[in-house]
């Protein structure tokens, strides 16, 4: 809804006289909703652990794989139809056509964020489970959270690679197969 609209409604109600900021205070004081908040925020992060900077780029790399997926259909469309477009008419048709739709979206998002999620969720309670080891200063172990963080992380790269790929960025087949070399290395070749 534009600001507009809600400005409108906003004076059209009789809500002119309301202050919204002491709403907000009243709502921010309520103890009831702090502690549901705490707690929500308690067993999210027992569950998945602290939210850091590989999981913060972990979501941002998921992301980035749909975009270029999407831009993907759209700019392979685009080349049957042999139309010379932008990507954003390559996605309108695509979409018209059915090649991206809500269903194939959601598939394809559950099939990657659940099992991602599951195994994140496994290594962070294996890990609040395995008693605290230093060698040399270090926790190792911390080592199978790291492990699976960057074995995804690569396999998003990967995918994002090869949607480029698709699109026409084949200068980028070397960079695919290093990581292809490394998941090898990584997973002792299978």
């Amino acid at each position: 809804m534009p600001l507009s609209a809600v400005i409108f409604l906003y004076k059209i109600w009789g809500w002119g006289n309301l202050e919204l900021h002491k709403i907000w205070d009243m709502f921010t004081q309520c103890w009831q909703i702090k502690i549901l908040a705490s707690t929500f925020i308690t067993c999210f992060t027992f569950i998945f652990g602290e939210i850091n900077a590989p999981m913060i780029a972990l979501g941002c790399l998921m992301i980035l794989d749909t975009v270029t997926k999407l831009m993907s259909i759209s700019r392979n469309k685009l080349k049957d139809l042999g139309i010379n477009a932008s990507i954003v008419t390559g996605y309108r048709l695509a979409f018209r056509d059915g090649l991206i739709n809500s269903r194939g979206m959601r598939e394809g998002f559950y099939s990657k964020v659940l099992p991602y999620t599951l195994m994140l969720i496994l290594v962070n309670l294996v890990s609040k489970i395995i008693p605290e080891v230093s060698v040399f200063g270090h926790d190792i172990t911390k080592l199978p959270h790291g492990f699976i963080s960057s074995f995804l992380a690569i396999i998003e790269c990967k995918s994002v690679i090869e949607n480029l790929i698709e699109m026409g960025a084949v200068k980028l087949k070397p960079l695919l197969c290093m990581l292809n070399k490394k998941t090898e290395e990584m997973t002792g070749g299978n």
